[in-house]
């Protein structure tokens, strides 16, 4: 029986569909797009380590040692066993004296490989301290500690590491019979490329996850070996596949680094110098030069407020907590470079005006010519100071002049006017003269 949906059913159900859809697009897409228009992050405190994948060669101090005559062996103790040097190992029973000697066709090969290798002794008592074993593998005297600076990739590749085992039960003079491993310090070669060797440098401690465990060591050397780059590690820990173990898959661990967490895209470089774009009050943004101090491909933890350049000897001062930074900065480095070649442009416009450059004798600078040219230039600013002193004086005199003539040319104004006021008394005094003597006159 079939069920008949009306035209009005269908069409709510396809307007709840389109809503359901809708609404999961929401869901899944805002988030996306809403960080795709985030152009700045915060600069907070975190740790970081960066970590890879390698293939490694085992570099160890080992001796090989021969039995001196043939016969039944008879070994004292096991594989794994550390021992102090001169520790008898093995003795000799039912000493064969008609065997002539030589070595076994089962140890010639291996031992060819090891022809001129100091490590190879005689006897049966340990010619060194370290780990026991009757496992060799015929790399001991290339991949050797004294054979590190001529160590590349491609002898190593070259290398055919075959393990042999020395359990013997009879041997012939000659035969190798067991081996002894140094614990004291041994390494690890590997090579990785540009890329991941740039996390890490001499002196850098790190873990290496090996087979048989994880054991802590330094960074010995980062060298360029054509394409790639060479990294040998060294360690004192404890590794129990030390003796057995030649070639290893492992993982590099670099030690957590503390500072602030940036993501790599807002780091650029300018100049060949690594920064990012910091935004100032006014919403601006001005480059600053970061420390990377490790990577793990997405963000990188960076120095905080300031770090040492070792290339110039200078501190650099860098970036702060909380600062905001850019993302994706590759227009403001543009618009940086573009503001600079305009002011450089605008400097060599600029009219500059040269002084004539006179001809002199060059000399090589002595402590006496840098003592003659100091005291000149002493002399000569003694004789400005004196010309201005002397034209200063010369100003308060010419002042002093000035204002004598001027009291002098008023003194010169009160007498006569005294003089004009005692002719009038005169003139005054004559007149009423006359007229006494008229009415004296009269009176006769």
């Amino acid at each position: 029986m079939k069920i008949k949906i009306s035209k009005h059913i269908r069409k709510y159900i396809i307007i709840y569909l389109a809503l359901l859809l809708g609404l999961f697009l929401l869901i899944e897409m805002v988030p996306r797009v809403t960080d795709a228009f985030e152009t700045t992050e915060i600069l907070e405190p975190g740790q970081l380590s960066y970590s890879c994948e390698a293939h490694g060669y085992l570099v160890k101090t080992e001796t090989i040692s021969v039995a001196t005559e043939s016969g039944t062996i008879k070994y004292l103790m096991e594989d794994g066993t550390v021992v102090r040097k001169n520790k008898k190992v093995a003795v000799m029973d039912d000493v064969d004296t008609e065997d002539p000697g030589g070595v076994s066709m089962g140890y010639k090969g291996i031992m060819d490989r090891l022809k001129g290798y100091d490590g190879v002794r005689l006897g049966l008592r340990t010619p060194i301290s370290g780990i026991f074993s009757r496992t060799m593998d015929g790399c001991e005297m290339d991949l050797n500690p004294n054979q590190l600076d001529e160590l590349t990739y491609e002898k190593v590749k070259s290398l055919s590491v075959s393990p042999k085992e020395m359990d013997h039960t009879k041997v012939s003079a000659g035969d190798p019979v067991y081996k002894v491993t140094s614990d004291d310090k041994w390494y690890v070669a590997c090579w990785l490329d540009e890329e991941e060797a740039a996390h890490f440098g001499e002196g850098q401690e790190v873990r290496l996850v090996l087979p048989a465990g994880t054991v802590k060591a330094t960074i010995s050397s980062v060298l360029q070996d054509e394409k790639r780059i060479r990294i040998v590690f060294f360690s004192d820990r404890i590794y129990d596949e030390l003796p057995t173990a030649r070639e290893v898959d492992m993982t590099i661990q670099g030690l957590e680094q503390s500072g602030l967490l940036v993501h790599n895209e807002c780091i650029i470089e300018k100049g060949g110098v690594p920064g990012v774009y910091v935004r100032d009050k006014n919403g601006d943004y001005y480059f600053m030069p970061v420390n990377v101090l490790t990577s793990d491909g997405s963000q990188s933890v960076i120095s905080e407020a300031s770090f040492y350049d070792p290339e110039s000897g200078d501190t650099v001062f860098t970036v702060d907590v909380y600062d905001e930074v850019l993302k994706h900065p590759e227009s403001a480095l543009k618009k940086d470079l573009k503001e600079e070649q305009e002011e450089k442009e605008e400097q060599k416009q600029e009219p500059q005006v040269t002084e004539p450059v006179q001809e002199t004798q060059a000399t090589e600078p002595t402590d006496e010519t840098e003592a003659t040219e100091a005291a000149e230039e002493t002399d000569e600013t003694e004789k400005v100071r004196e010309t201005q002193q002397a034209e200063q004086i010369q100003i308060t005199k010419n002042k002093e002049n000035k204002n004598k003539d001027k009291d002098n040319g008023k003194k010169n104004k009160t007498d006569k006017d005294k003089d004009k006021n005692k002719n009038k008394d005169k003139n005054k005094n004559d007149k009423e003269n006359n007229k006494d003597k008229d009415n004296k006159k009269n009176d006769d």
